[in-house]
């Protein structure tokens, strides 16, 4: 079968929190999530015990950490868009409330 995201975290995460130091597969599982056309699959939980594995295990993998970098940053821009059209609603709303009100406008 295929391994899921939480497969590779749980991978790695075992062998950091052992203490095994095996370069190699830390290598292996970086470069296929590097390569990944898109991480949308990785919940968050799943790439920050990523990044802790890697960090714990004293392995630096920057192509794996600059792609887990842009998909938090993605996430972060998606989440301010929606707070902004959550309150251009809610702007809205009292516009027409206020003008509905005062038949006048909002001010």
């Amino acid at each position: 079968g295929q391994f899921k995201p939480q497969d590779f975290s749980n991978t790695v995460w075992a062998y950091a929190t052992a203490g095994i130091n095996h370069p190699k597969l830390f290598d292996k599982v970086a470069n296929h999530i590097a390569g990944l056309d898109s991480l949308d699959r990785f919940k968050s939980q799943e790439l920050s015990i990523t990044v802790w594995a890697y960090a714990t295990a004293g392995i630096n993998h920057p192509k794996l950490f600059e792609k887990i970098g842009l998909k938090q940053e993605k996430k972060k821009r998606a989440e301010q868009c929606v707070k902004c059209e959550k309150d251009a609603v809610k702007e809205f709303v009292e516009c027409v409330k206020c003008r509905d009100r005062y038949h006048e406008g909002c001010h």
